[in-house]
């Protein structure tokens, strides 16, 4: 190997990258991983074979390393080398030093605007090659054809000097000085000089024009961009040439050029590298002096939020009992509940539950705490409930939550169904993945992100459900359907008052759809953002103020209520910041006037609700992430409110709302 004699300073953040050029050439280049900025660059006096094997590999990395010194990672940037038979980069040594190879298609793909699915790589590098690339998602390569012919073969009516540079274009362009070595690249001075035979400009009008056909059969294939490798194009001026003559192609055949250099494709194989760093697997992430690993797993989640045909204990409806299928069932059961369908749901179990035993609970805010946690597993173990078995959650939004927490962390997490029996629970709390407790009089302080086994909805249940109730729901679909789907909103508002007096069995159809769209709306919010990596979201709408407002009325106002005192508080904000206009807070009081929710309450000031903006930015990673809505079905974020704005607010919804209640 050829290098200086002192050795570099010891640092991390660099890379060593070891490629093969044309002709056989192999180099040793040390970049910046931050920015792939070239260091240093050596010629490699032997490189490895077309048949290396992964200990040769880590052998001459080791080696180059030892004499360069210290480095975070070696790539090998070449198409074969470790018998590779896939596209991907592939980690094949983790430590002492991380050890890559990687395609040099897949560097120069990564780089190529995500638009261009397929696309051409000419490179000019040697007597030039040409490859058909196609890819998936992001930078990965799903089929590559390398084409045998290199691209000489296809200008050989263009006059051309025998092969002595690392790159056609250099050959093309001018002829070498006597005795210049390989990695001769000809300057943009030379290439402009007048003495060449063939000025750069008539020698890339003439390759364009010789590779035009090509080109126009691939774009019929659905190539739809071509890549140029060559070591000119680090040349400003020879790359503004290349393009302007790329650009002068005319008729349905042009195609996006692309101008590559080395510099490109060592970018390209660090970020491809750091891609799949991110991807599932165990990765060294630190240095030779500092080592560190990070662990990169995923989780698939899937749950099923099923609906029954019947009365869910209907002894002929199989639904609940497919989706136990035959496990211990623990079930924990609110007391009003069981004091409507406790027989009915004996009489299923007997026949269709596996039934370990049951807990009945009084399921309200004061009882929704630690304690009822450890209740619910204190019983499950005396139950012999084990690891493969199911606990079942079967009332309303207190119920799900609890008995989810006591599942989570029951033998450190056993499965959980949910059976709401509240409209609240079947449009919220029964949809997503989060359990909580109150703690230290902060409402759901302690809790977990645990997915359900299931979830089985039957709203048949809201027929023996108390009418304040059905108004809390009626809050939570209101919530969703302001800032996120305007045609709920809309039939909410068409048959309110039939919904709320039926609870929500008349009309049937447009029962059925409200109660649909608001899970569907739920559950398409809450998948991408499953596990709240993102704190800015719609379905935060109507719980800044709310957590405040339940326990300063020491439980006096319901969730659902408090949401809607939320709600028309940041409406009322959003209309005085002109975000929002007037008439969506009066649609959204009538709808309160007809399922009897409240509108304005003594707690509404901001002697009281200051306090919950610092608490939300604790819970929402230090914003405030204030939804509001800006239209019926859109909604944005405020960060800064103020005290005297949240007063303003309450007088402005106490002004609308009488002239709403005489009209």
């Amino acid at each position: 190997m050829k290098h200086r004699a002192h050795a570099p300073p010891a640092s991390c953040g660099r890379t060593l990258i070891i490629e093969r050029q044309s002709l056989g050439v192999w180099t040793a280049t040390i970049v910046e991983a931050r920015d792939a900025a070239q260091i240093e660059c050596f010629t490699l006096d032997g490189g490895p074979g077309r048949e290396a094997t992964v200990d040769d590999l880590c052998s001459i990395a080791e080696s180059l390393a030892a004499d360069l010194g210290p480095v975070d990672s070696v790539i090998f940037l070449a198409e074969d080398t470790g018998s590779s038979k896939g596209f991907e980069p592939r980690l094949v040594a983790g430590y002492p030093l991380p050890v890559w190879v990687v395609h040099p298609s897949s560097a120069i793909a990564s780089s190529v605007p995500p638009q261009h699915a397929r696309f051409v790589i000419l490179d000019f590098r040697g007597g030039g090659s040409a490859s058909l690339l196609k890819r998936g998602a992001g930078a990965v390569i799903d089929d590559l054809i390398e084409c045998d012919g290199d691209l000489r073969s296809l200008l050989s009516r263009r006059p051309h000097r025998q092969v002595v540079h690392t790159d056609l274009l250099a050959d093309l362009i001018s002829a070498p000085a006597p005795g210049a070595s390989a990695a001769v690249a000809v300057s943009a001075a030379s290439a402009h000089d007048t003495a060449n035979p063939m000025r750069a400009e008539n020698v890339f009008a003439h390759l364009l024009h010789d590779l035009e056909p090509m080109l126009g059969v691939l774009q019929s294939f659905g190539y739809d961009a071509v890549v140029c490798v060559s070591t000119l194009f680090s040349s400003p001026s020879v790359a503004v040439a290349f393009a302007n003559e790329a650009s002068r192609l005319s008729g349905d055949r042009r195609v996006p050029f692309i101008l590559s250099t080395r510099a490109d494709r060592y970018s390209g194989a660090l970020r491809c590298v750091s891609a799949v760093g991110r991807s599932p697997g165990v990765w060294f992430a630190g240095t030779i002096d500092r080592p560190a690993f990070s662990l990169v797993t995923e989780r698939n989640i899937a749950y099923d939020v099923r609906h029954v045909s019947r009365h869910i204990f209907d002894l002929d409806d199989p639904t609940l009992a497919s989706q136990l299928d035959g496990r211990q069932t623990f079930i924990v059961v609110d007391r009003a509940v069981n004091e409507q369908y406790g027989r009915a749901l004996k009489s299923y179990a007997e026949r269709h539950i596996d039934l370990v035993g049951e807990l009945i609970i009084d399921a309200t805010e004061a009882e929704k705490s630690w304690p009822l946690v450890e209740r619910i597993c204190a019983e499950a173990l005396r139950c012999g409930l084990g690891r493969e078995g199911i606990m079942m959650a079967l009332g309303g939004g207190i119920t799900l939550d609890v008995t989810g927490m006591a599942a989570s962390i029951f033998r450190r997490g056993i499965r959980y169904v949910r059976v709401p029996t509240t409209l609240v629970g079947l449009i919220d709390a029964g949809v997503g993945i989060k359990q909580g407790v109150n703690f230290a009089s902060k409402k759901n302080l302690l809790g977990s992100f645990y997915p359900p086994f299931g979830c089985v909805n039957d709203p048949l249940f809201l027929k023996t459900l108390p009418r304040r109730h059905i108004a809390c729901g009626v809050a939570e679909m209101i919530k969703i359907a302001l800032v996120c789907d305007r045609r709920l909103f809309e039939i909410l508002e068409a048959n309110i008052n039939q919904f709320v007096d039926s609870h929500f069995q008349k009309p049937a159809l447009a029962a059925d759809e409200s109660i649909l769209r608001a899970q569907l709306s739920m559950l398409q919010q809450l998948q991408p953002n499953l596990y709240e990596h993102d704190l800015r979201r719609w379905v935060d709408f109507g719980h800044t103020f709310s957590p405040t407002l339940e326990l300063s009325s020491r439980h006096e106002l319901a969730h659902g209520e408090a949401v809607a005192l939320d709600m028309a508080l940041a409406t009322a904000l959003a209309v005085q910041r002109h975000v929002c206009h007037i008439s969506v807070v009066q649609r959204m009081i009538r709808l309160y006037h007809a399922a009897q929710l409240p509108v304005i309450h003594a707690l509404c000031s901001s002697d009281v609700l200051a306090t919950s903006l610092d608490e939300t930015r604790l819970h929402r990673g230090g914003n405030l992430n204030l939804v509001v809505p800006t239209e019926v079905g859109a909604g944005a974020f405020l960060q800064d409110v103020e005290p005297s704005e949240i007063d303003a607010a309450a007088r402005f919804v106490a002004g609308v709302e009488p002239a709403l209640a005489d009209a």
